[in-house]
This record gives C-alpha cells, structure tokens and sequence, in this order.
C-alpha cells in the first residue's frame, strides 16, 4: 500500500510539474526577437546600471535577459521593446493568454493591460489585478510585467 501510494503521489507530481512547464510562457528573451531590448528595474545588481532613485534600471539585449536577471536582486519589473507590428502585438498577447481589464487608445498608441495566468504576481491597478502590459505604437511593441516601467 505504501508503494503504491509513493508510487500515486510521484505520477502526480511529474505529471504537474510536466503541465506547468509546456503551460508556463517561456522567459520574454525567447518570445521577442534577439533584437528587442530588455530593462530589469531592481533594486540592485552586480551589472553595469543606471540609478533610478529607488534602485536601479539594468539595459540588455533581450536574448541576454535570463542571464541579466541571475545577477539582478529584488526585480520590481521587466520590460522588453522591439521593432515589431500589429501582428506581433496580437501574437505577444495571445501567447501570454492576456484577460484584458484594461485597453487604452491614445492616438497610435494601444496599451492592454491584463492578467495571464501565464505569468506570476502582479499588482493592483485601479482595484484591478495586473501582471503584464502589452503596448503597440505602430512601429515598436512593449510587453512589460507586472506593467511597463520606463517609455513605450
């Protein structure tokens, strides 16, 4: 009976943890081009940064952000920016599973604010929860988690 029930419990818990990592999105570094540029807004890091009063904001390429992010500590936000289109912004907001509580049009500008399930955390915004902010300015796309720190 033990072995079956280690046995039960061990199936379960591959089988969960299998499901969590093929649901989970993978980091924005593999989403977005090689080209997009990464900002990790922290509180402090061993890399090269820029003082934003309160902490500090750490610049790289996107496909260097997994990397940039072992050496940052107490990470309040990510942001990723690259060339990219309509369609891109449509797919970014697919492929997080993005529950819009928020759209907002301003000019060319198109900013969806929202919850996936995909990402952890998040924090309130107007009595609403927000874990990530997808922006389109016709001509460059924004994805940003809990929300977009810095210019979009």
């Amino acid at each position: 009976m033990k072995l079956f029930r280690f046995l039960f419990i061990t199936v379960v818990a591959v089988t969960l943890a299998v499901a969590a990592a093929v649901k989970m999105p993978k980091n924005f570094s593999l989403v977005c081009p090689d080209k997009g540029q990464a900002e990790i807004y922290c509180s402090s890091s061993a890399l090269p940064s820029q003082n934003a009063g309160n902490g500090v904001i750490v610049f790289c390429p996107a496909r260097q952000l997994d990397q940039a992010l072992t050496r940052c500590n107490g990470v309040h936000g990510i942001s990723v920016t690259f060339a990219g289109t309509a369609e891109d912004f449509a797919t970014l907001l697919k492929y997080y599973r993005v529950e819009a509580s928020e759209v907002v049009n301003i000019g060319h500008l198109i900013v969806v604010s929202g919850v996936s399930g995909a990402i952890r955390g998040g924090i309130f915004v107007a009595g609403k929860r927000v874990n990530v902010q997808v922006a389109f300015d016709g001509q460059s796309v924004t994805v940003g988690s809990p929300v977009i720190f810095g210019d979009y």
